[in-house]
């Protein structure tokens, strides 16, 4: 009796606190058989037969958890159940789970296999997501849709195979997998989504099957993709398509395809009126827009840092947003007499650029179109501007001149901020409003002739101008906030 009595002592102090857990989780979930919380501190664990659901975070933060085996009676791991389980390297799943919910290994970054069972049938956004030793994954083929954000963040991950019904690769499903060099896209895929294989950086080329009728900016980040065919069936390729790809020299199309066409490299819609994609990786320093754009898209050109000039048609009506941006070395480019709007950003981070010509029928020009032109010296904007939009002029720094139409009636948050090398500025007669940080950082401003129609001026508008001084109406709104923000007035007669 003694010696069994010290057999039990010696089972318990080995296993106690592991079946302790057990109890206590079972005792809550005797009913539905879920384990709610595992509170044991053993390395390997058994999950015990019976046990139909995983519950939700039941095993989160465990630390001490290095290996697990997960009965066939399992039918649900559920949302996060094993999330930051940093030490877990190994989990072995058995036929009869059917589905892997919400992060389910979330962060499991020693975990370097698993075997899936040809039972699951769903595996839900993020599952896998920070697994950064995981080094290979294949799909049961039950599996249609690949989840969102299912591996991003596998770092290591080099080798996936694909369930050959899957119809849909969801959101950001591989981003910044950047082991992973090659994939095979099964016949039968349809859409692949919003940056799918985004930032995959060791992608060096992909074969599109000819099922796949929409690429979201599936591949935006894959520095080291070199070409690609777009197949027939595509019919739309996304607002930013194949953006900071830097080696992309050659982006290709199906002659029957109904949507595009490509022309020495070049992605254009079907019809030539709109100009989508030029890869970056081409390295010819001029490029001449054909005859026949219209539309310069969203994009097109951003990121070709090669590009010293670039001639668009008389045709072209409007500049989308981004279209230009990050050109780092275009140093000058004259806008067509048609165009009529300048999107968002479309000169963004152009640092060489110097100077810029802009039509007379042009009414709306985007925020942040020249948001960091740092050499851009003097612009003139056209008459029908109504609005200085936000942060347009923000760190051209070397913005000396600016001439404004007298309809203008509103500038901006931080539309000049940072503009170092401005000294003096005018506000047109009709201007009503001054935003927030409008003029902030203007170092070198020293003076701002505001007219008696500005109502409004917004907080820190001239924040860190030292040699300011504001001239204005006796009167105006103008004279009480310099006089409320401690900057120098000098009173002029009303200019309306």
């Amino acid at each position: 009796m003694k010696t069994f009595i010290l057999v039990v002592l010696a089972f318990l102090a080995v296993y106690g606190r592991g079946i302790v857990a057990w109890l206590r989780a079972r005792s809550r979930s005797n009913r539905d058989k879920k384990i709610f919380r595992y509170n044991g501190t053993d390395a390997d664990v058994v999950v015990p037969k019976g046990v139909e659901i995983i519950g939700k975070s039941a095993f989160e933060n465990r630390y001490s958890v290095k290996s697990v085996v997960v009965p066939q009676s399992v039918k649900l791991i559920d949302g996060f159940a094993f999330k930051n389980c940093k030490a877990l390297t190994s989990i072995v799943l058995s036929e009869g789970i059917e589905e892997i919910a919400d992060g389910a290994f979330l962060d499991c970054e020693s975990l370097k296999e698993i075997v899936v069972p040809k039972s699951v049938k769903t595996i839900r956004m993020g599952a896998f997501m920070g697994c950064r030793s995981l080094k290979s994954f294949v799909f049961p083929d039950g599996v249609s849709e690949v989840g969102p954000l299912l591996f991003s963040g596998c770092e290591a991950l080099e080798s996936v195979v694909l369930p050959k019904n899957v119809k849909t690769i969801e959101g950001m499903a591989f981003q910044f997998c950047s082991s992973l060099l090659s994939i095979i896209l099964p016949e039968g895929l349809e859409i692949i989504e919003a940056s799918a294989f985004g930032n995959c950086h060791g992608l060096k080329s992909i074969d599109l099957p000819q099922s796949v009728v929409k690429m979201d900016d599936a591949f935006s980040g894959c520095s080291s993709l070199t070409s690609i065919v777009i197949p027939k069936n595509v019919a739309e390729i996304g607002d930013f398509p194949f953006d900071d790809c830097p080696s992309l020299s050659s982006i290709e199309v199906a002659q029957n395809n109904s949507r595009y066409r490509s022309v020495d490299g070049v992605l254009y819609s079907k019809d030539g009126k709109r100009i989508v994609r030029r890869p970056q990786g081409i390295v010819q320093e001029s490029f001449v827009v054909p005859d026949g754009v219209e539309t310069v898209g969203e994009g097109a050109f951003s990121g070709c840092s090669s590009l010293t000039s670039i001639v668009l048609p008389q045709g072209v009506a409007k500049i989308e947003s981004s279209a230009f941006a990050k050109c780092t070395l275009l140093s000058t480019i004259e806008i067509p007499e048609n165009v009529v709007e300048i999107g968002i950003g479309a000169f963004f981070k152009c640092s060489s650029l110097t100077s810029i010509a802009i039509s007379e029928k042009v009414a709306r020009i985007g925020e942040q179109a020249f948001e960091d032109c740092s050499s851009l010296t003097a612009i003139v904007i056209p008459k029908k501007v109504v609005t200085i939009e936000n942060m347009v002029f923000t760190n051209c720094e070397a913005l000396q001149s600016i001439e404004l139409p007298d309809n203008l009636v509103k500038i901006g948050f931080r539309a000049f901020d940072s503009c170092a090398s401005l000294k003096s500025f005018v506000v047109p007669k009709n201007v009503t409003s001054i935003e927030q940080l409008a003029f902030a950082n203007c170092s070198a401003l020293e003076e701002i002739v505001v007219p008696k129609s500005v109502l409004q001026i917004g907080e820190d508008a001239f924040e860190d101008c030292p040699l300011l001084t504001i001239r204005a109406p006796k009167g105006s709104y103008a004279e009480q906030y310099a006089k409320e923000n401690k900057i120098p007035f000098e009173p002029i007669e009303s200019t309306r």
